[in-house]
């Protein structure tokens, strides 16, 4: 997670390296510290912002996932107007005063994380955190914040406003997820939670399911309810292969094929894999650049020494020195610390292009802690 904090003063600078020592002191949390006054404190690497405040939050608005301000709400709000687009798109702004009192949530509080992120920096620094979201005030289930907490795609954000204000409203709403994701903990009460079992929608046969309702799984065009609102996870690597030179074209209609064969929605998909010498391929790198996907390759030594059965060539082993590219570099791609990843579909070639699937080892909660 990417954090800028920017401060207008002497005391708000040292509220902010307050903050980053409390929060970015991970490796998955990096916290840059600015300030705009003309004379940055030299102390522990505060930068001065190089332009005027207006050009360095346009910058700063769309590239990292987390604005805090330290300072007034007012300041904050006059910068950020002009830059709002909608919940989908818009980074978590916190507002923290430069005493360190109050962290404030005051934009993208479910999904962009502002709510837990003013949560965080409050138990950090010793403030109290303000959330305002009515979710939140009222304890009731907020479909953003659960998908925002478990890396999941919203499918159709105004189903997810009918899904808050039903849950806030107490109609019903169902829930199901596939047995690839199953969630820790216990489910909130607003929702009816469908078995593992359970086959998609059907009006014939479906008639007393909620008709509106939440589905966890890869294809967000497959319905378990009249009303769908589909989640999917993004939490498949896709393993490549291909020719020398093949036609961005023909790759880009392989994959989409391939994923539709698969029933798995492209928003899925986390990472695009393959062996380093495919890293300049110019048919997986523009498909990978026009889809925004990272595109991470291996070594034949590394894919060699990943654990597991996989379809093996003797042609590809002798060509490249391992049996198998996107079978083995989805896997090792899907691999974490704690759970090792899993082959979901294994490979299929088409005319020098092979693709494979991996299911990224993760667990997924209720709810999230700070």
């Amino acid at each position: 997670m990417k954090i800028s904090c920017i401060s207008f003063t002497k005391k708000g600078a040292g509220t902010a390296i307050r903050i980053r020592r409390a929060i970015g002191m991970d490796a998955s949390t990096r916290v840059d510290v600015w300030t705009e006054m003309k004379t940055a404190p030299d102390a522990e690497g505060v930068k001065k912002v190089p332009k005027n405040v207006h050009v360095w939050l346009y910058d700063h608005f769309f590239s990292d996932d987390a604005i805090v301000f330290i300072g007034a709400v007012g300041i904050a709000v006059r910068l950020i107007a002009p830059l709002i687009q909608s919940k989908g798109k818009d980074p978590a702004v916190v507002v923290v005063d430069e005493t360190g009192k109050w962290a404030i949530s005051l934009l993208s509080g479910h999904t962009g994380g502002a709510n837990d992120l003013a949560r965080r920096i409050a138990s950090g620094i010793g403030a109290e955190a303000i959330v305002t979201t009515v979710a939140d005030i009222r304890g009731r289930f907020a479909v953003d914040a659960f998908a925002a907490n478990n890396d999941m795609f919203i499918g159709d954000m105004e189903l997810a406003k009918e899904v808050s204000s039903a849950a806030l409203g107490d109609r019903p709403i169902g829930f199901y997820a596939d047995p690839l994701f199953p969630i820790d903990g216990t489910a909130p009460q607003e929702l009816t939670v469908f078995p593992a079992d359970t086959e998609p929608f059907d009006e014939e046969t479906c008639g007393e399911r909620p008709g509106l309702g939440i589905s966890v799984t890869l294809d967000k065009e497959k319905k378990y309810f009249e009303n769908n609102l589909a989640l999917v996870p993004r939490a498949v690597v896709l393993g490549v292969n291909c020719r020398k030179g093949v036609e961005p074209a023909e790759m880009e209609r392989f994959l989409f094929n391939f994923l539709d064969a698969s029933g798995v929605s492209l928003e899925a998909v986390a990472k695009v894999t393959s062996i380093d010498l495919k890293i300049q391929e110019p048919a997986i790198r523009i498909f990978c650049r026009k889809y925004d996907l990272p595109y991470e390759t291996y070594t034949a030594q590394q894919l060699i020494r990943v654990p597991g059965r996989f379809s093996a060539s003797s042609f590809v082993l002798k060509t490249i020195g391992v049996d198998n590219v996107c079978e083995r570099s989805a896997v090792l791609g899907a691999m974490n610390r704690e759970l090792p990843g899993k082959l979901i579909v294994e490979k299929k070639t088409y005319n020098g292009m092979t693709a494979a699937l991996a299911l990224i080892g993760r667990r997924y909660s209720w709810r999230k802690s700070l």
